[in-house]
């Protein structure tokens, strides 16, 4: 393998960025002690975490000499992204959510690649639940602005390879250029954010990786795919208690709609477009995983059976609480959060 370019701490910083829940967070933040070069500086941000999960990762970054960086108010994955983005001062920042688990050797490759292809974003094989390196969450795909003959614009992506055991594909996977590169883990180079801007703010729970890529696109850099690079991205099987509220905020009704109308206004896209994929749908199904107490129906009677239920009558119910919760006339709009550094 080809060694990277000049000292690993001068060229890539890793932050932690928080996602779904704080249940796996620990043991992310101890793959990553684990797995970093001594050099490279990791940052965690901590937004909303339970106070289990706040102890145990000020105690790790205080013994390893990490910085961590809290808000006392929940923030928006972009936001945290963008904060964290202040602090870093290398080349490269290497962006791992944290339910996701990095392997030994992941950040050299991704490095490599970038060094060698001049790549402004680059990622790695993303799989999906235990055991890792298993199934694979997916590898390319299409992202990109659609039109129809009679002038309507709709958002449009794909994941190709999405949902298949790794090994089965393995031999396809290679270093290729791509449209689309997920979140859960990947590499960016600091010169993206300054030619085209941080994150939009705006894009609160969907669509905060093909936006920016988007842009990214639009100015014709490049976003490469690294196969020596492999992560696993483990989703919540429940939502402890503790973090229930951080969960319904993140993918609360009000943050869809800020999130759909923000981008279609950004890019002139005409609004539910049949063709389009129905974001509140998703939203509203990442909700419903988040009831554990519909994992005991889900055994006895089959996902089936509980998914018509789900639609026909939990989803329209958790719809109208959660417009109630989280009201329009204060989650609408994003507001700033501060940060303040704990360790």
């Amino acid at each position: 393998m080809t060694k990277p370019y000049g000292k690993l701490g001068d060229l890539v910083t890793i932050a932690m960025i928080p996602r779904d829940t704080f249940a796996l967070s620990g043991q992310v933040l101890d793959r990553l002690i684990e797995t970093t070069p001594t050099g490279v500086r990791i940052i965690v941000m901590d937004t909303g975490a339970s106070q289990d999960a706040r102890q145990y990762m000020e105690q790790r970054c205080r013994e390893n000499g990490l910085t961590l960086m809290r808000s006392k108010d929940i923030a928006t994955p972009n936001q945290t992204r963008n904060k964290a983005i202040e602090l870093i001062d290398t080349k490269y920042v290497a962006f791992v959510d944290n339910d996701t688990l990095v392997t030994e050797g992941w950040l050299e490759p991704l490095i490599n690649c970038a060094e060698e292809t001049g790549a402004w974003v680059v990622g790695p094989v993303i799989c999906e639940h235990l055991p890792e390196a298993t199934f694979l969450h997916g590898y390319d795909g299409e992202l990109e602005l659609r039109e129809t003959s009679d002038g309507a614009r709709f958002y449009h992506d794909l994941h190709y390879n999405a949902h298949v055991r790794l090994d089965d594909v393995r031999h396809k996977l290679e270093r290729t250029e791509t449209r689309v590169a997920e979140l859960h883990a990947q590499l960016v180079a600091m010169e993206a954010f300054d030619k085209l801007g941080p994150y939009d703010d705006n894009i609160v729970n969907m669509y905060e990786y093909g936006e920016f890529q988007l842009r990214i696109h639009e100015c014709g850099e490049k976003i490469m795919l690294e196969p020596g690079s492999i992560v696993t991205y483990v989703p919540p099987g429940e939502i402890p208690r503790a973090d229930r509220e951080f969960f319904e905020v993140r993918w609360c009704e009000a943050w869809t709609d800020l999130t759909e109308t923000s981008l279609a206004a950004k890019y002139g896209l005409t609004p539910r477009h049949p063709d389009a994929k129905p974001v509140h749908n998703f939203v509203r199904r990442q909700r419903m995983l988040g009831k554990n107490w519909l994992r005991k129906p889900r055994k006895v009677f089959g996902n089936k059976a509980v998914r018509w239920l789900e639609r026909k009558l939990l989803v329209p119910i958790d719809t109208v609480i959660n417009r109630r919760k989280y009201p329009a006339s204060r989650y609408g709009r994003i507001t700033p959060v501060d940060f303040v550094r704990v360790s």
